[in-house]
């Protein structure tokens, strides 16, 4: 698996409903630096994340569909998809063991 799958799984396993009730396995994939700002334009630290995510009841995940990425840096990805509401951008960074953590992630609510 390449480095663009391996993303591209990780946020696909991060919108899984039994992935997001699983502590550890979101914590797992979050850069302890994590900031999320939501559609609100609310900010959420990991564990604000974690916390809202394994709440989460009823949750259906979306198919994420125009996926494309870019390199912003030697071990940093932007990662940049919508669902049926909502453009969602990532910035993925690959830690010292090798493995890609998400470190940033906005939601932008698509109005058309």
């Amino acid at each position: 698996m390449d480095d663009f799958e391996r993303i591209v799984e990780n946020e696909a396993a991060l919108q899984r409903p039994q992935v997001r009730r699983d502590r550890a396995a979101v914590r797992a994939l979050l850069d302890p630096a994590f900031i999320e700002v939501d559609r609100t334009g609310r900010a959420w630290d990991a564990e604000g994340v974690i916390e809202a995510l394994a709440g989460q009841v009823g949750y259906v995940q979306q198919p994420m569909t125009e996926v494309e990425s870019a390199s912003l840096a030697p071990g940093v990805v932007l990662l940049t998809y919508r669902d049926d509401t909502i453009m969602h951008s990532s910035v993925w960074v690959r830690d010292g063991s090798g493995e890609w953590l998400l470190r940033y992630h906005q939601q932008t609510a698509i109005t058309d």
